[in-house]
């Protein structure tokens, strides 16, 4: 995944339950303060959205609902200044 921190644009993954605490890990050492927006079970009756950065949505981890099919959009654009 590292390869991808050189892609300017939205990243988009999809990930299965069992893997998403991983992944938001993995994110989280390799894309640092970048913001990511997780969508759980999306257009579905259940569905639920997580946002800010990877290290603050694994605080929250236990908010996460472990169940479902998701999919992460990462900010990966450069600052403008």
């Amino acid at each position: 995944m590292a390869e991808l921190t050189d892609y300017e644009g939205v990243i988009n993954i999809y990930e299965s339950p069992y893997r998403i605490l991983k992944l938001l890990e993995e994110i989280s050492d390799i894309f640092l303060e970048r913001q990511i927006f997780i969508g759980r079970e999306l257009t579905k009756k259940f569905e639920s959205y997580y946002s800010g950065t990877a290290k603050e949505l694994l605080a929250k981890k236990d908010k996460i609902k472990l169940k479902g099919e998701y999919s992460i959009l990462i900010n990966n654009f450069s600052e403008v200044s």
